[in-house]
């Protein structure tokens, strides 16, 4: 029986996908979470257009609709925050730990200014009070809910960068 060899050529032979741990791969997770965050912000920013502020009525409905857009940003920061950590990047990691605190206190700096507008938004005849209550709700869970974890995704990678200097 005769023997067959297969050979490879190596030039049109497909190439392996990456390792998952590859700092390629991880820069690659970075750029992408970047890409979303940036768009996330973006869209969240047209919500401050037309500027109103120290209107009651637009105060209360651009605070909640900024708490309310925050799950696209968050994705990409963690993405970004995650490749910081898989790369050991200190500078990274320190420019998330910044970036994540600033957006924690806004986040919950916008609650407070929301919560202020709220005995207004409780003036709504009875046929409004059930949006206006869900739109309580879900406005604090998100402020509350992402403030925190900003603070504690910060708290967390700024422990990260001191341990890497011991």
């Amino acid at each position: 029986m005769a023997t067959q060899i297969l050979t490879v050529d190596r030039k049109t032979a497909p190439r392996p996908a990456q390792h998952a741990s590859s700092p390629r791969a991880w820069r690659t997770v970075a750029w992408f979470g970047a890409a979303i965050a940036v768009i996330g912000l973006a869209e969240a920013a047209v919500y401050l257009y037309p500027w109103g502020f120290g209107s009651r009525e637009w105060e209360f409905g651009v605070s909640a609709q900024l708490l309310g857009s925050l799950p696209l940003p968050t994705i990409g920061l963690a993405a970004m925050l995650a490749a910081a950590h898989a790369l050991g990047s200190r500078r990274g990691l320190l420019g998330m730990a910044i970036l994540l605190g600033m957006l924690g206190l806004v986040a919950l700096a916008l609650l407070v200014l929301f919560w202020l507008v709220v005995p207004l938004a409780m003036q709504t005849p009875a046929a409004g009070q059930a949006v206006i209550r869900q739109t309580i709700m879900r406005a604090t869970i998100a402020g509350v809910g992402f403030g925190l974890l900003y603070v504690g995704a910060a708290i967390t990678s700024l422990m990260r960068v001191t341990r890497s200097q011991s």
